[in-house]
């Protein structure tokens, strides 16, 4: 039977993990650190222990979607029909964050050969950090679908998936290569109106965003589709 306190904990292991992991990275460099005599000072200042300490941060930002969606039929429930468009602006929010999960797979471009710390750690480091975060979205998405399906009486799993993955994918696209974050839609919002302009006039830039999209949302649904028919089980 599905459990998801169990779920809960699985995750919040995971990123206790990954923090771990991150840890032993930076404690290794600041002990290796008094043997840099021959490294330049410029090698130094651009290879600091804390190199990948934004992973942290990007698996924080992915836990957003995850926890706004165990919460939601809880919200749901207290907010009640009178003020149903509380939750629909939650929901709006969970969309607006949901990209922020599987988009640590990006990080994975930061990866490169650095003084002292072997390039497997680092990349077992990121890896690790990609794989909690597309877990969270994916499951996100899951438990959304499933509060989707209770409030309406309906099963539009198929729907949502198909508008929501490639959705989620173009957000990835925007915070990757446009460098837009989650809420700068409300602290930015002409700005970011004018990078859309540009964008569907750029007919370069409109095909590297739809290829991106794309390919993401085949990887996204690669992952999402195994663990949607194992839940279904």
């Amino acid at each position: 039977m599905y459990n998801r306190n169990s779920e809960f904990i699985l995750l919040f292991f995971s990123s206790i993990c990954c923090g771990i992991l991150l840890l032993i990275r930076i404690v290794y460099w600041q002990n290796a650190e008094l043997d840099l005599a021959e490294l330049s000072v410029s090698k130094i200042k651009n290879n600091r222990g804390y190199t990948f300490a934004f992973l942290a941060w990007n698996l924080f930002l992915a836990w957003i979607p995850y926890m706004i969606s165990i919460t939601l039929p809880w919200i749901d429930k207290v907010m009640g029909k009178k003020f149903l468009w509380i939750t629909g602006g939650i929901v709006g929010i969970w969309l607006l964050f949901f990209p922020n999960a599987p988009y640590i797979v990006t990080d994975l471009l930061h990866l490169r050969p650095r003084p002292l710390v072997p390039l497997w750690y680092d990349l077992i480091l990121i890896l690790s950090f990609a794989w909690v975060g597309l877990i969270l979205g994916i499951f996100s998405l899951l438990h959304v679908q499933r509060w989707v399906q209770n409030r309406f009486g309906k099963n539009y799993d198929a729907f949502l998936a198909i508008t929501l993955i490639p959705l989620c994918s173009f957000g990835v696209y925007l915070g990757r290569f446009l460098r837009w974050n989650s809420w700068e839609v409300f602290s930015q919002p002409q700005v970011l109106l004018l990078d859309f302009y540009y964008l569907l006039t750029d007919m370069d830039s409109l095909g590297m965003a739809l290829l991106t999209t794309g390919c993401f949302s085949l990887l996204l649904f690669m992952i999402y589709l195994p663990i949607k028919k194992i839940q279904n089980k």
